[in-house]
């Protein structure tokens, strides 16, 4: 027999059960002495018995229906899968489920108990993941030689900004350094969404200068663009920087992202008598696609979430002479 129709049977027995208490009632109603304490009791231990499970059971079968059972199964899913009680309980309570929850993770790992993990985990992890967060981030270099010492560098680095709480990053700029180019860099800044007037908004050096954005002087000069003063605070604004600069060759350049960021694709051309040397200091390489410093361009591509100030170090070596 299924537990189906043994619950079925089950139902079906208590209501026969019930039924003869009422008969047992009616019985003794009638037939047994009326004036006896002891007939008395019986009757009202057979009525109420009778009719209790007699009612529970039409109760229960009622409960079963489809009606019912539609509206519990979406409370329920309201309660434990959407886990909707989180909107309406009070943030201690919220925190102390939290607790609950990653103690429940980590298992019975001593880290488990640590007070000092969680604050680390509320301090450093969770607060990153509530921050503005840039995706799709391109970083392309094409590096040519300019003289016997320095290396032209053009640069474009594109992302778009996302709102990881309530607004987007309010600041985007780009500053070289201090000493770090022996001549000054040239720029100009797009910023594209379809919120802005005309789709974009374009800013040169001079442009710069007059609103206020420029920064810094000679070799080491920069920008600093408020995008909340310029009215670009809008999720999903795409970013673009296009710079020129020199470097003196031979040496090591490091480039890190700014902020929390999902996605890259950096790509790096060079004259191929030249050797690129390239180290990432990335806190994980998990979705890292295979990348040949022997192939020019040099292209890294990744899927992953990427911390602030992870970013990647590279050098350009001359090969030797056959």
């Amino acid at each position: 027999m299924s537990k189906v129709k043994h619950i079925t049977s089950r139902k079906y027995f208590w209501f026969f059960l019930g039924v003869v208490f009422l008969g047992g009632y009616y019985f003794s109603h009638h037939y047994l002495d009326k004036h006896s304490p002891w007939v008395e009791l019986l009757n009202i231990f057979l009525s109420h018995i009778g009719v209790g499970l007699i009612i529970m059971i039409l109760l229960g079968m009622y409960l079963e229906t489809d009606h019912w059972s539609h509206y519990f199964e979406h409370r329920l899913q309201n309660i434990v899968i959407k886990a909707d009680f989180l909107k309406i309980i009070n943030p201690e309570k919220v925190i102390e489920l939290e607790k609950n929850a990653l103690e429940s993770l980590l298992g019975d790992r001593k880290i488990q108990k640590s007070e000092e993990f969680y604050k680390f985990y509320r301090g450093n992890l969770q607060s990153a993941i509530s921050k503005p967060y840039r995706e799709q981030l391109n970083y392309n270099l094409k590096i040519t030689e300019s003289d016997n010492d320095t290396f032209l560098v053009d640069e474009v680095i594109s992302y778009i900004c996302r709102s990881g709480g309530a607004t987007i990053q309010e600041k985007t700029g780009w500053k070289p350094d201090k000493g770090e180019f022996n001549f000054p860099a040239s720029f100009d800044v797009t910023l594209r969404h379809s919120l802005l007037h005309g789709g974009e908004m374009k800013f040169d050096y001079n442009k710069l200068s007059e609103t206020g954005y420029a920064i810094g002087e000679g070799n080491d000069r920069g920008y600093n663009i408020d995008l909340k003063k310029a009215g670009c605070l809008h999720d999903g604004l795409h970013v673009s920087h296009h710079i020129e600069y020199k470097i003196a060759r031979y040496r090591f350049v490091a480039w890190r992202f700014a902020t929390l960021t999902n996605g890259i694709n950096v790509q790096i051309d060079y004259p191929d008598k030249y050797l690129l040397f390239v180290q990432p200091f990335l806190n994980s390489e998990v979705g890292i696609k295979e990348a040949s410093m022997k192939e020019i361009p040099f292209v890294l591509e990744s899927d992953s979430w990427f911390m602030e100030d992870e970013g990647i170090t590279f050098q350009l070596i001359q090969k030797e002479s056959d």
